[in-house]
């Protein structure tokens, strides 16, 4: 082989060998250094994973179960130790913390708002503001979907446990324009356009209930009756406006507010009182604090009442009594010719607003009587309308 061709190989192989070592050395620094990945970003992003692959009927159902089971440690242990009530906290903690993760993964779904509102309706009794949450919450739901009648029937059921009656109006009548057949919606309408004083619109609503049922309903009577008093009610009032405008509306939505902080004081859990389903409610029910106290606390702009036999006069009270505002009062059975009137009245405190009566609605009131006691019951119909 001559000398030049050896000379070549020579430096092909030396080439070859630098080459292999340059690789070699790159290899032994790329694996010396290794990338490190902490556990604790990899579980974040694990958990952020997860988080994204749940679906809406996890947070629902999941946050149902736990207020589930706080519910039944309550009811089965009515003399709970502080760690049995710090256990019931804790799973209804869970369950608040579990809707709350599916309203931030899915913001724009109205059933985890609607869900979320149940929770704070089952904490009506024990968490202060908790009725103002749903409330909250179940306006949201109507914004994203506007077409649930039952999220309006919600709505309005607390609005009437917190006496705001003209809400409940509004929102029974939203409810009822979604679902114009359905006679429990249209019953309520009219009882809360009862209570917030619009008398001649729960006229016309009672008029389109009576029309819907067949003439051997059992509630047809009922419902006649209570048309026929508002009827005398209006005409013997002698008022030129009967209502007041702009009721029949959407609420606005309130301010929203932060989240309410649950406490062993507010314990034993149990389900929240929501408002009854039975479509006619007895004005014998209604009144039968009043004949056994001869007081009552309500709150509505019209109401019924009953003074007792062998008394001759009953207080009410009332939050919307004021000195411009006219106290209409119609017996609605015999009074033996007695005349049945207005003794006095009273309007709320303007400086007690904070006072245990002011708040409970007992700082304004209003009397009725007769001059001399009878033997039977007194039963009339009251209404409270600006002059």
């Amino acid at each position: 082989m001559p000398k030049k061709s050896l000379i070549i190989i020579s430096l092909g192989l030396g080439g070859f060998l630098l080459i292999l070592t340059v690789a070699s050395f790159i290899g032994i620094k790329i694996q010396a250094k290794p990338k490190i990945v902490s556990p604790v970003s990899k579980t974040a992003q694990n958990q952020e994973d997860i988080e994204k692959q749940r679906s809406i009927s996890y947070y629902i159902t999941t946050s149902q179960e736990l207020l589930n089971q706080a519910r039944s440690l309550a009811n089965n242990n009515p003399n709970q130790t502080p760690e049995d009530k710090q256990e019931i906290i804790e799973k209804v903690e869970r369950a608040l913390a579990v809707i709350n993760q599916g309203v931030q993964a899915y913001p724009v779904d109205d059933r985890l708002y609607s869900q979320r509102a149940n929770l704070y309706q089952s904490l009506i009794p024990f968490a202060t503001g908790a009725g103002q949450y749903a409330v909250n919450d179940l306006l949201h739901a109507t914004q994203i979907n506007g077409k649930n009648p039952d999220y309006y029937q919600r709505l309005a059921s607390l609005y009437q446990q917190a006496g705001d009656f003209e809400n409940a109006a509004s929102a029974y009548f939203n409810a009822y324009q979604l679902s114009p057949t359905d006679n429990q919606t249209l019953y309520h309408l009219a009882v809360a356009l009862e209570k917030s004083g619009q008398i001649d619109k729960a006229i016309r609503y009672y008029d389109k209930l009576i029309a819907l049922l067949p003439s051997d309903d059992q509630n047809l009577e009922a419902l006649q009756k209570q048309k026929a008093n508002l009827e005398n009610l209006l005409v013997n009032s002698n008022l030129k406006e009967l209502s007041e405008p702009g009721m029949e509306m959407v609420p606005q939505k309130p301010a929203k507010t932060s989240q309410p902080i649950i406490g062993t004081e507010e314990l034993p859990l149990e389900q929240a009182k929501i408002a009854s389903r039975v479509i006619i409610a007895s004005p014998e029910e209604e009144s039968a604090t009043l004949a056994a106290t001869g007081e009552a606390t309500i709150n509505a702009k019209t109401g019924s009442g009953v003074l007792p036999a062998g008394k001759t006069e009953i207080t009410i009270y009332n939050s919307n009594v004021a000195n411009d505002k006219q106290i209409v009062i119609v017996p609605s059975g015999s009074t033996q010719n007695k005349v049945l009137f207005l003794i006095a009245k009273k309007a709320p405190s303007t400086d007690s607003t904070s006072s245990p009566q002011a708040i409970s609605g007992q700082d304004g009131w209003f009397k009725v009587g007769i001059d001399t006691p009878i033997g039977i019951d007194i039963e009339f119909n009251w209404w409270i309308v600006g002059e």
